[in-house]
């Protein structure tokens, strides 16, 4: 190859899926030695899948768990849920999660 490989923009996957009519794109793709894979789905649920299957690719090419991704829309998600818990908490408000099992709770705060 000529050309220098670059990151695989999400919106190019977007794009892909959106012409062919795609719920999840997932992307391996290779440079000489350089290993990429890129993830898209369109809801965040979708999303969320096909991020675990590139999870699940890079444990296969034997890629360390650091470079597992959390994908920006699930994060942001997340990061939403927790300061509408930390808000309710502060008002005194309580949440059907409040009643739930230590166990329950810590794998909720893993997610």
């Amino acid at each position: 190859m000529t050309q220098e490989a670059k990151v695989i923009p999400i919106g190019e996957l977007k794009e892909f899926a959106k012409k062919y009519g795609y719920d999840h794109v997932i992307v391996f793709a290779t440079a000489g030695k350089t290993e990429y894979v890129a993830t898209y789905g369109h809801t965040l649920e979708e999303c969320d899948r096909a991020a675990q299957f590139g999870d699940k690719m890079k444990d296969a090419l034997g890629w360390p768990e650091s470079l597992h991704a959390i994908p920006s829309r699930v994060h942001a998600l997340q990061t939403q849920i927790a300061d509408l818990k930390y808000y309710l908490q502060k008002a005194g408000v309580s949440t059907p999660y409040d009643n739930r099992s230590p166990k329950a709770k810590k794998s909720t705060e893993q997610e």
